[in-house]
Order: C-alpha cells, then structure tokens, then sequence
C-alpha cells in the first residue's frame, strides 16, 4: 500500500519533487489527534491519492531519478496486522533506507506520529542514511521535549505565532498562506529547505 509519484506536481512541495502516499488510518497511530478531525490528508488532492494508494504497490526505486522526496505526504510508518493492532511497518522503513543508501544524490524527508516505534525498534536519528530526515510529528510541548532528547528533530502545529518555540522555524509557505499571498508567489520546500537541510525544529501554522 504505497503510491509512488516520481514527477510531483505538488505547488507546496515544489515542481518535480517526487512524492510518496499511503492511507491514512490503517497506517496512522490512533492517538494521533487529527486522525477523525482534520487531517489534511482527507482533502482535495492528497485525499485522492491517499486513496489511491490503498491500491497500489509500487516500487520505490522509481525514485532514483530525483533529488527530492517528499515520503508519506499521507498516512504514517505503521500497518495494522490480524488483531487490528498497529506496528511499525519494518519492510517499508528497510525499502525507504535502502533507496537512500543506493541512491546518495536522493534527499529525502517526511515525519510521523509514531516516533516512539521508531525509538523501540532501535531506529535513531544516527542510525539513518545523511540524505534521509525524519522528523517526529508532535502534538505538545512536551512531546517536543521528549523526541528532542532522543535526537529527533520535531514538527508541531501551532495556532498562533505566540505559540512558537525559541528553538522552532515557522514554516514560510504555511506563513505566506497565512497572509494571503498568492500560491504563485509563495516559496516552497524546494526552496526553503528547512524541513531537511537544516538542524532546526519546525512549527506549521494551522489553518
């Protein structure tokens, strides 16, 4: 269940920059709060493919021939096996290390809600490939707090510029949107290069 889009024509992420999607909920944590109420994945375009993917099975290594990729613009590292219980997706995790480690001119990045699978299966920030960045998905400050001990960079969503962190980055696209800047006019990830070329934590403004 993986939907692979080489030649993405995602406006927020950048022109040609490839994607990946899974479905969300049989992928997610349960606990993740925007699962029911308001996940951006059940929306216009992402939500398409989102659903798509439930399908699909496609093979990663399509990806070879860019430089950029965004992983799981939908859903979460996780699978829901017999018992209706969710753990860490390892065949996909070991798929998305091993497209890094043969293709070193590939950057890829993406985030979760379920680092702490990611921490009990022994998987570190140091364990990764350097042109792979995960950042952990965190609801609280506390949260934050704790996947910074454990190495993680982290992504929150915050209401209001108040509510940044010293040590967070505001992402630009979701600032500008804020503002009513026109999509043309906007930056994007491409560009910014925050979310993975950076050591900063990064905070998105809700909409």
């Amino acid at each position: 269940m993986l939907k692979v889009t080489p030649n993405g024509a995602n406006a927020k992420l950048g022109r040609g920059v490839g994607t990946t999607y899974r479905p969300v909920g049989i992928t997610c944590p349960s606990t993740c709060p925007l699962l029911e109420n308001g996940c951006y994945a059940k929306r216009g375009h992402v939500a398409i493919q989102q659903a798509r993917s439930a399908h699909d099975d496609h093979d990663l290594m399509k990806l070879g021939g860019n430089t950029l990729v965004r992983h799981l613009v939908s859903g979460d590292w996780l699978k829901t096996i017999a018992n209706g219980r969710k753990i860490l997706d390892r065949a996909l995790v070991a798929g998305v290390l091993e497209l890094h480690r043969k293709c070193p001119w590939l950057t890829g990045w993406g985030y979760t809600h379920a680092i702490d699978r990611f921490d009990r299966a022994g998987i570190t920030p140091a364990s990764l490939p350097s042109n792979f960045h995960l950042l952990a998905s965190c609801d609280t400050a506390e949260q934050k707090a704790q996947a910074n001990a454990n190495g993680w960079r982290t992504a929150r969503v915050i209401d209001e510029l108040t509510d940044k962190q010293p040590d967070e980055f505001v992402c630009p696209v979701d600032a500008q949107k804020r503002k009513g800047i026109p999509q043309e006019r906007r930056t994007n990830c491409a560009l910014c290069k925050a979310c993975f070329a950076t050591d900063k934590n990064i905070a998105f403004l809700k909409f």
